[in-house]
């Protein structure tokens, strides 16, 4: 068997997007560049080997030997029933913390270890976690600790630092920060846009790192466009990938770019207080409709009182 026979598929993977999961991401990445292209995923091993992760080693199935490098076997699954699919897939792998290689044919017992392991470990995690929620919950229904006391302020630093690193990793694939930052003014500033000017500002933004017009490409809603017009329009994020992909073109990683477009996203819907003009014309509505509810009530207490000749 010779070097040229086995494909290398580097792999790096986290569970969430809480911000030092995503530094590990970037880490792990950067660990495993020398291997070749880094397959990424976030999502909890908890649930397995992912699709994406076995649709890339189905490439080269029948065709070429495969060897997983990966920080350790629980960034691949913690679930055992995986083995099956290792065992049928995959030759070898290395795991990069440890420095050691596995043949997966003579090693496998050794490899399920391994996920029986994560798997316990796991468990533990999830158990702590729910003590941890129950604790904080508590602490803020109670106001008795400070460290869990402005939870809307330590949620939004937590988006803040989100972003930040997903900037940050969005490096590792070859985007400029100048670039990457004008893209995280246009994602954020795309999620509320309600004049022309702030079309054209947009616009200007995207075209001068490369990118689209976009008043040609929503050319409709821009011309409809004008001062009387009370509504708010916003990108959504299928819009964004597709404006991403016409900027970065073949630099575009999926899970660096998705995580970028989806932390961005979720800081300005989420943290940041919007008045949409349709919410404010219901509740304008609404509130003549109490005051109109509330006139006819006063009529049918005044006829009842005259009626009956009660002073007031």
């Amino acid at each position: 068997m010779t070097k040229d026979s086995i494909i290398k598929i580097p792999y790096a993977r986290i569970s969430t997007n809480n911000p030092s999961q995503l530094t590990s991401l970037g880490n792990q990445y950067d660990d495993l560049q020398e291997h070749g292209t880094v397959i990424t995923d976030i999502n909890s091993v908890g649930d397995g080997m992912t699709q994406n992760l076995k649709n890339n080693i189905l490439k080269y199935k029948n065709k070429k030997q495969i060897e997983l490098i990966v920080l350790s076997i629980d960034r691949i699954s913690r679930d055992i029933s995986d083995i099956k699919f290792i065992r049928d897939n995959i030759s070898f792998i290395t795991e990069t913390r440890e420095k050691r290689r596995y043949n997966v044919k003579d090693e496998w017992k050794i490899i399920l270890q391994s996920l029986v392991t994560a798997n316990d470990e796991l468990d533990q995690i999830k158990k702590r976690a729910v003590k941890d929620n129950i604790k904080r919950k508590r602490a803020i229904e109670n106001n008795e600790d400070e460290e869990f006391m402005d939870n809307n302020e330590f949620l939004k630093e937590k988006a803040r630092n989100r972003c930040k690193i997903s900037l940050k990793n969005l490096s590792k694939i070859g985007i400029d920060k100048k670039i990457g930052k004008n893209l995280e003014n246009i994602i954020r500033r795309s999620q509320f846009i309600n004049s022309k000017k702030e079309w054209d500002e947009i616009s200007q933004l995207s075209i001068s790192i490369g990118g689209p017009d976009l008043r040609k490409n929503y050319y409709n809603i821009y011309k409809s466009y004008s001062k009387s017009v009370n509504t708010i329009y916003r990108l959504t994020k299928t819009d964004v990938i597709d404006l991403m992909k016409n900027i970065i073109g073949t630099n575009f990683n999926s899970t660096f770019v998705n995580e970028f477009i989806n932390a961005n996203i979720h800081l300005i819907r989420n943290t940041t207080e919007k008045v949409d003009a349709n919410n404010v014309d219901n509740l304008v509505n609404s509130i003549k409709k109490i005051k109109l509810e509330k006139k006819k009530e006063s009529k049918v207490l005044d006829a009842i009182k005259e009626f009956m000749d009660v002073d007031s």
